[in-house]
């Protein structure tokens, strides 16, 4: 039997029961949320499901962070930065992902980000992210 270090489960942006029970069986969670205020309300209802799910069903279940994703050099992109960082003072908040048709266009080739571009702004956040999953493994040690 194979072990693995890390699994990662992409759920859809629902709260239904494929998302429930992803929650009940992960170890930790990151919180994709685009940089819109459409989506404030939507990290908001995720936020209340993930206290419910520790409460009741996972009670390991930790936050890993929330990503902000198409970010954009606007006032609404700014806006919503800063109300994620006044609202989730307890949680990471990771350096936002720019909007970008490189994403598309990676995901068309099947290549990954890092392979489908050089360019650092758009692949130094999911390193980051891995770089603080790598660091959480090894304090399990």
């Amino acid at each position: 039997m194979e072990k693995y270090q890390h699994i990662l489960i992409d759920c859809p942006p629902s709260l239904g029961l494929l998302t429930i029970n992803a929650l009940a069986a992960a170890d930790s969670v990151l919180i994709p949320v685009q940089c819109q205020f459409f989506a404030l309300k939507g990290l908001a209802a995720l936020l209340e499901t993930v206290a419910s799910v520790q409460k009741r069903l996972n009670p390991q279940l930790k936050i890993l962070g929330v990503l902000p994703t198409m970010a954009e050099n606007t006032v609404m992109t700014g806006d919503v930065l800063d109300s994620l960082k006044k609202r989730l003072q307890d949680i990471h908040i990771f350096e936002p992902v720019p909007k970008s048709i490189k994403f598309a266009e990676s995901n068309l080739a099947g290549e990954p980000i890092h392979l489908y571009t050089s360019d650092k702004k758009l692949v130094q956040p999911y390193q980051a992210i891995a770089k603080l999953i790598q660091q959480a493994n090894k304090s399990k040690i």
